[in-house]
């Protein structure tokens, strides 16, 4: 992946009072979602007639998510708590240079604290606004695609004098633009999928969510990190909740609203290696569950916005005095998890 690319660089080419947003965010281990890092479960509220059919076919599910496929190279895994580690080969998640997330395995011996990593996985990346038919995702794909070979050495990003007010215009502000090309293409795209731009951004506290919402949408024993949320009503935010077996699960929500561009994506690994169930969650909400290794996903497309809640699943456990005790996330667990939510508020 060329540079611009993660979550990090996007934000370079934001206005500064845009960038205050971002450093009132907890941004935890393993967490990327701008351009990178997320797997998919998959919520549908209210379904048109096709969709219903596509739904009972199981024709959608988390390869319908994929706008790109790319290959990672080696990186290198840093032993964060050696002390505890014990020596031999580990599987773990690493972030890779470009912000994405990877897993992969290393070798512990001797004083070694950093180890070369051969990854060379298949990393899918998926939209977070809608299945690949949708104009939302088509939208996105096409500029990733630009992006991905647009300034590949970084020459005119480097040579912007940031000093200097930008030319491209107040329209882009929000997204990851910096050159009037850039800019030019991205309302090409917007045009063609006749969708709208972000105009504005802030944060929101998580006492202020019942308003936002509606209602109460998250169960008790939730933690908030971190959330924004657009015009539109688009909104992300990281949460910890501790579930009925005092275990904690780490998770990312993703709402999206539809009919507006949104240039986020997400990393999730292979795609093939999700195993998928059709649910129906305790509130009447139709889902998709898809469960790997490392993620366990919610993904609930309705009228008006398409969601993905996004588990680290490879981080599920508990903490026994000061030690953490991993466990363990099962079918069943995502599925308690998934009645956890109204997720008619979601809709």
């Amino acid at each position: 992946m060329k540079k611009g690319k993660d979550l990090l660089k996007s934000f370079e080419y934001i206005d500064d009072e845009y960038l205050d947003l971002v450093e009132e965010m907890t941004v935890k281990k393993n967490k990327v979602w701008w351009k990178s890092g997320m797997a998919a479960a998959i919520c549908f509220g209210v379904l048109s007639s096709a969709s219903a059919v596509a739904f009972a076919a199981n024709l959608f599910g988390v390869k319908d998510l994929v706008i790109s496929t790319e290959k990672k190279e080696s990186v290198n895994a840093t032993i964060e708590d050696k002390e505890n580690a014990s020596e031999g080969e580990h599987t773990e998640t690493v972030i890779a240079a470009d912000g994405s997330e990877v897993s992969c395995t290393y070798e512990i011996s001797g004083e070694d604290e950093k180890t070369p990593v051969d990854t060379n996985a298949t990393v899918d990346l998926i939209s977070l606004a809608g299945f690949r038919d949708s104009s939302e995702a088509k939208a996105l794909k096409e500029w990733y695609a630009f992006c991905d070979t647009y300034d590949v050495d970084g020459k005119i990003r480097d040579e912007h004098n940031y000093d200097e007010p930008d030319t491209w215009g107040e329209d882009v502000k929000l997204y990851g633009v910096y050159s009037d090309e850039m800019a030019e293409k991205l309302r090409e795209i917007a045009g063609k999928y006749q969708l709208k731009l972000h105009t504005k951004t802030d944060t929101i506290s998580y006492d202020q969510f019942d308003s936002f919402f509606g209602g109460k949408l998250l169960p008790e024993g939730t933690e908030c990190f971190g959330a924004y949320y657009y015009e539109d009503g688009s909104i992300t935010f990281d949460a910890d909740y501790c579930d009925a077996d005092e275990s904690l699960i780490d998770y990312q929500l993703s709402r999206r609203a539809k009919g507006t561009f949104d240039e986020t994506y997400l990393a999730i690994g292979n795609s093939e290696e999700y195993v998928q169930e059709q649910y129906k969650t305790k509130d009447g909400s139709n889902v998709i569950l898809a469960l790997s290794d490392s993620k366990g996903m919610i993904i609930m497309d309705s009228e008006k916005y398409f969601t993905i809640i996004n588990i680290m699943s490879e981080d599920y456990g508990k903490y026994e005095g000061e030690k953490f005790i991993k466990e363990e996330f099962t079918m069943d667990k995502l599925k308690a998890f998934a009645d956890t939510f109204n997720l008619e508020l979601l809709k």
